[in-house]
């Protein structure tokens, strides 16, 4: 515990979260636009199944291994151009500029506190995300295992805006209460 005190000291010192790291506030909102665009999509796939648009579109690639990499009947597995359906690559690539947006832009009024604050948030998350990871590592197996490793990239970025925004209500609230 004093360990992570020391470090919470040091990187206050250095001004590791400072104003010139975030992203400016007005990125909050386009990352709520972005997250809710990919909550949507998400659910429309779930309800709906595959949006007919994004089934057969072009994309690049650097590598192609194919789905089975033994058995593939892909020529050239570097660089070059393939029909692919892009409706998970979008709902991810949403979902991660959305969380970032909002996990890692300035606030309206950001001072130690909220650093401080921001900081805790990612370690807990951190926390959690391993304590997943080593879950699943010891106790699920076969393909489910690899989507697991995937919603916990995803979750690491979900958990720390929900403990850092929590706490930020918690603190705003208590504050209101004591006046």
């Amino acid at each position: 515990m004093q360990f992570i005190h020391y470090i919470r000291i040091i990187i206050l010192k250095l001004n590791f979260m400072k104003t010139k790291f975030l992203l400016p506030n007005k990125f909050i909102k386009v990352g709520f636009i972005l997250l809710g665009l990919s909550i949507l999509l998400m659910l429309f796939t779930g309800i709906f199944g595959d949006i007919k648009l994004l089934t057969k579109f072009p994309v690049f690639y650097i590598y192609n291994s194919g789905v089975f990499p033994a058995i593939s009947d892909a020529q050239n597995h570097l660089m070059g151009f393939m029909y692919d359906d892009i409706h998970y690559e979008l709902i991810v690539t949403l979902f991660v500029l959305g969380c970032v947006f909002i996990g890692f832009s300035r606030l309206k009024s950001e001072d130690e506190y909220t650093v401080n604050l921001r900081l805790e948030s990612l370690l807990w998350a951190m926390y959690v995300n391993f304590a997943i990871f080593l879950f699943s590592v010891l106790f699920i197996y076969g393909l489910f295992f690899l989507e697991i490793q995937l919603y916990c990239l995803l979750a690491f970025l979900a958990i720390f805006n929900l403990r850092f925004y929590y706490m930020l209500y918690q603190s705003k609230k208590s504050s209101r209460n004591e006046k």
